[in-house]
């Protein structure tokens, strides 16, 4: 019990704690992501707003200006030997289509512009020395299947500006980016790691201390009770001694046999109080030994055919050979045992009790059945609870003090077993048991 409510305080406070810590770092990375590309982004539109280059117009792109020939040429000037030649003036064609404009505010990017006619058929591009002709053409079959004006192509960030005359594409290699991107992403796996292990380590540490006045109130109450039970055998022992005796000397007496019953009852509870404190305890290695499964449940079953006989009740086992199980044996044949005893108590008058065994996959599935009153559907979970009992229950005479499935129920659970209840009130009731 308290290491069960260790390893939930462990498992609740481990979660809590590790979403605190994962949201912020995936947090951060996503954002750093994300603004990374927006800053990108806002650098390629820049780029491809302020180029000075831009695409051509009616005329081919290095097509010179020609005079009107009907216009005379210019005479040629007179020779000066006392002036310096001048240099020429710069071309005012379009030789600068693909020159880059070093007036551009931005020249932080690894970049490079891909250009297309109008009609999208390439065209150049600005870089060959980042992107040649042949790279070129596979980056722009990439962006031609985007739907997108931006967004990447491998490591390549791109911005698409549609132009009436044409199309260019900005590309950034983002390479070192991505990278310094990862390393930061593992960066923070790593410390997200470390202080997993760190809190996981801080939380055993502390669930102890936090858990230690439960369990010390647990371990008293359990002593309690213990003591409770060896002090209340001896009254009990001589009460029913002085019974038996009054039987013997005065014969069969109405209030005699009250006193013999409630102190039989009184018998069971006790019995069942300190088995149930017994099973509280942490279980020892030493207790789980590889048993016959299947020898173990017909013995515990066929005991109940007089009483089947008696009761006019129809008992059948059919229990497949071989199965083994590594447990205690002992609690085993008592779960056992008290699944029996209550199929037997809730079954009708000539109805049938059915125990069946057989492998299931790598499991094996226990099913204990019965006819009769059944269990409704609110009641399948309450049923396992200690000292609860159902309205059926406390009308019958053969009704316990609702231990026996709550002991059951601690022995599935002291060795893992999984339980279903599949019933039909006023039907059948059905315990199912995965070993």
């Amino acid at each position: 019990m308290i290491r069960k409510l260790r390893r939930q305080f462990n498992r609740i406070t481990i979660l809590m704690l590790i979403l605190v810590l994962l949201i912020p770092l995936i947090g951060v990375n996503l954002l750093t992501r994300f603004v990374s590309y927006q800053q990108t982004d806002t650098l390629l539109q820049q780029i491809a707003e302020s180029s000075s280059y831009g695409l051509p117009e009616a005329k081919p792109p290095f097509e010179q200006a020609q005079k009107n020939p009907q216009e005379p040429a210019d005479p040629p000037a007179p020779p000066n030997d006392d002036k310096k030649e001048e240099p020429a003036p710069p071309s005012e064609t379009n030789d600068k289509f693909f020159e880059r404009d070093h007036k551009r505010p931005i020249d932080v990017l690894n970049d490079f512009t891909i250009y297309l006619n109008a009609d999208g058929t390439f065209l150049s591009v600005s870089d060959p020395e980042q992107c040649n002709e042949t790279e070129a053409q596979v980056l722009l079959e990439a962006v031609q299947k985007e739907s997108s004006n931006s967004g990447y192509i491998g490591s390549y960030q791109y911005y698409r500006k549609i132009r009436t005359n044409g199309t260019l594409i900005v590309f950034s290699d983002r390479t070192s980016d991505l990278q310094l991107l990862t390393k930061l992403l593992w960066f923070s796996i790593g410390i997200g790691l470390c202080m997993v292990v760190l809190i996981i380590y801080l939380t055993n540490r502390l669930s102890k201390r936090a858990v230690r006045p439960i369990e010390i109130a647990f371990e008293q109450q359990r002593q309690f009770i213990s003591d409770a039970g060896h002090e209340l055998k001896t009254p009990l022992t001589i009460i029913t001694t002085n019974a038996d005796i009054l039987h013997d000397e005065i014969g069969e007496n109405k209030w005699l046999s009250y006193i013999q019953d409630q102190a039989e009852r009184m018998r069971i509870l006790i019995t069942d109080m300190m088995r149930l404190t017994k099973l509280e305890r942490p279980a020892d290695a030493q207790d789980q030994v590889e048993f016959d499964l299947s020898k173990l449940v017909e013995n515990t079953a066929l005991p109940f055919e007089s009483q089947a006989f008696e009761s006019r009740k129809k008992l059948e086992i059919e229990v497949e050979d071989g199965l083994t199980y590594r447990g205690n044996a002992e609690e085993i044949r008592q779960m056992v045992g008290i699944f029996l005893d209550n199929a037997f108590k809730y079954s009708e008058e000539e109805g049938t009790v059915r125990v069946t065994l057989q492998k299931n996959k790598d499991k094996k599935l226990l099913k204990i059945y019965n006819t009769g009153i059944g269990i409704r559907p609110d009641e399948e979970e309450k049923i396992f609870l200690r000292f609860y009992r159902s309205d059926h229950s406390r009308a019958r005479a053969t009704g316990g003090y609702g231990l026996g499935l709550s002991i059951a129920k601690r022995i599935a659970d002291k060795h893992k077993i999984k339980i279903q209840v599949e019933s039909k009130e006023g039907k059948w009731a059905c315990f199912l048991l995965t070993l």
